[in-house]
């Protein structure tokens, strides 16, 4: 049985060749030849497996399975020296030792298995490296980490994926595409007849007729946000247990790059799973899509004012990093790119909270118990957030952020909360967010109404209003603050320490007058780059588009008294309202309450 496939550079989602192999890429007698999926190797070249998608994590197999032997399989051509490698990282050092070793002489294409004793590891990752030698013409193939398991002994694994989109018909199209391909269609795979695909269409753009199938099920949904989509799927999920019973449920975003190499590995992973593991979520990572070897997030981390990922900005062709990649942190949640949750999780009577967008995922992590595995090749490919600037967020991060450690932060009190709230305030005020602030006071306000306004308000209207009431990007054209790229460009430079001074000294230049203008990245900026200035254009740099924040000291004193009175009200009110929500959680995430809210 195949464990875990050597991959190449995939030129549908990534094609960066360290991120599967090393080579010395400057001597032209190493070179990777698509056509043929082979790597080519003149004499006294070298092929190193040491990368993301190509080593083993044996200290995740050895924590959380079953699999008690595993070899090494590797199609070659020509002469080699082979080493097998174990590598781990522990606090800040790196560590390699070479715990087989063989020569190796073929001349015509053959497979040499390599034993790994699997008993003598506890950490890190074992890869194997590749010495071609004398000969001129030696060939890689690939090959694929085995063992000889009984299949039918292994525990059962059928996945659903829980699909939520609105409007993104080119990814969603382009993913069921490469599902049905590599997986739906492709009797090889492993997965295939163990997977299903239930898409909840909350914008009703999909063209249903063509892309359903029998194991593709699309559902026109009302816009009610991630939180009402990824229900829908749940729901439809849980009701088509009777026809084909699931073990999994795969939530995964509609703008992703799929790998579906990760569903694969997610598989395998999933029969071997020790029983005592069997509640634990598999979460993939998150790497960014301008920048395909880069890390967003490996797992995140809630500390109930901020989510925090875990293993960020991590490099993956940099060997160091991804075995720093390969220690365990302890994240409480996982984002809702890629988690493989149980469906013992999932219930008629656990459903996420109706919360529309922003957190759904974190509370629902948190609520279903924080037991999460990362394994190195299971992820997919995201597009950055700080392409994703958005004023709206402003009232969600506040609203749902309360109503998230009403539930989870029973020690989190309110003027805890309160000071969350001034906190938010008073960066958006250094930024000329005037409608921002606006947004949060609203969502304080509505967090103090209880659970009654989750369950009595239409989410689809609701946000309606607040896309309305929030800032809206323009063209460059139609704004009357002109871009200057060297400007934007400075913005991002290390700003002096008797500038920080003055600025600290002045409340960020607030009490003195406000000149010029300046050009800032609408995600990325800092309050230093808005300090002095009288008009500010937020540049989104995905877009090409931006709007102009304008200081103005009466809207700022305005600003402060009435969120000072909003955080007195907050105070006051915080532990009444966190136990009404606590109060009515049962209902907020039953099938019963969705079932009416969706209009099912």
């Amino acid at each position: 049985m195949i464990v875990q496939e050597l991959l190449f550079p995939n030129f549908e989602t990534c094609a960066t060749y360290e991120m599967y192999f090393r080579i010395n890429q400057e001597d032209k007698r190493a070179y990777y030849a698509p056509e043929e999926h082979a790597v080519h190797m003149g004499s006294w070249q070298y092929l190193y497996a040491d990368t993301y998608f190509n080593y083993f994590s044996v200290g995740r197999w050895r924590k959380y399975t079953r699999l008690d032997n595993l070899t090494l399989q590797l199609e070659l051509k020509g002469s080699f020296h082979i080493q097998l490698v174990h590598k781990y990282a522990m606090n800040t050092d790196s560590y390699m030792n070479t715990f087989a070793e063989r020569v190796c002489r073929l001349d015509e294409r053959g497979t040499v298995e390599l034993k790994i004793p699997l008993e003598k590891f506890d950490r890190g990752i074992v890869c194997f490296l590749l010495d071609s030698l004398e000969e001129e013409d030696n060939v890689f193939y690939g090959g694929r980490f085995v063992t000889d398991a009984d299949e039918s002994a292994l525990n059962r694994v059928d996945i659903a994926i829980d699909i939520c989109t609105f409007k993104r018909e080119s990814f969603v199209e382009r993913n069921i595409a490469l599902l049905n391909a590599e997986i739906i269609q492709n009797p090889r795979n492993p997965v295939n007849g163990h997977l299903e695909v239930f898409i909840s269409d909350n914008g009703q753009t999909l063209d249903v007729p063509r892309l359903q199938s029998d194991c593709v099920h699309i559902f026109p949904n009302k816009n009610v946000g991630g939180a009402g989509g990824f229900a829908r799927g749940m729901i439809e999920i849980l009701d088509y247990q009777e026809k084909r019973p699931f073990s999994h449920v795969l939530v995964m975003d509609d703008d992703v790059l799929i790998n579906t190499d990760a569903i694969v590995r997610t598989y395998r992973l999933l029969q071997f799973l020790k029983p005592e593991f069997a509640g634990k979520t598999v979460a993939g990572a998150m790497l960014r899509l301008d920048n395909r070897f880069i890390q967003h997030e490996c797992g995140g981390w809630w500390d109930g004012n901020e989510v925090h990922p875990c293993k960020t900005f991590l490099d993956l062709i940099n060997i160091d990093d991804v075995l720093r990649n390969e220690r365990e942190d302890l994240p409480n949640y996982n984002a809702w790119w890629y988690s493989c949750i149980p469906i013992g999780k999932i219930s008629n009577e656990n459903l996420p909270l109706p919360i529309f967008i922003r957190f759904d995922d974190v509370e629902f992590g948190l609520r279903t118990g924080s037991d999460i595995i990362t394994l190195g090749g299971i992820c997919l490919w995201h597009e950055p957030f700080e392409y994703k600037y958005s004023s709206s967020m402003e009232y969600y991060h506040m609203r749902n952020g309360l109503i998230v450690d009403a539930f989870h932060r029973p020690g989190y009190d309110g003027k805890a909360a309160a000071g969350h709230m001034m906190q938010m305030i008073k960066s958006n005020l250094g930024r000329y967010r005037y409608t921002n602030c606006e947004l949060i006071l609203r969502a304080a306000e509505d967090f103090r109404k209880g659970p009654r306004f989750l369950l009595d308000s239409d989410g689809e209207a609701l946000h309606k209003e607040i896309m309305a009431a929030a800032d809206k990007f323009q063209p460059l054209k139609k704004l009357d603050v002109q871009f200057d790229e060297q400007t934007y460009l400075d913005s991002f430079k290390r700003e002096r320490i008797r500038w920080r001074l003055l600025r600290l000294l002045t409340l960020n230049k607030m009490i003195l007058p406000a000149r010029g203008t300046n050009v800032v990245d609408a995600t990325m900026c800092n309050t230093k780059d808005f300090a002095g200035r009288k008009r500010v254009l937020n540049y989104d740099v995905s877009g090409g588009r931006g709007f102009v924040s304008e200081y103005s000291l009466k809207r700022t004193l305005g600003m402060l008294l009435k969120a000072r009175k909003a955080a007195r009200a907050l105070k006051q009110d915080h532990a009444r309202v966190c136990e009404e929500y606590r109060q009515a959680q049962k209902e907020l995430t039953s099938r019963e309450f969705w079932n009416k809210y969706l209009n099912l």
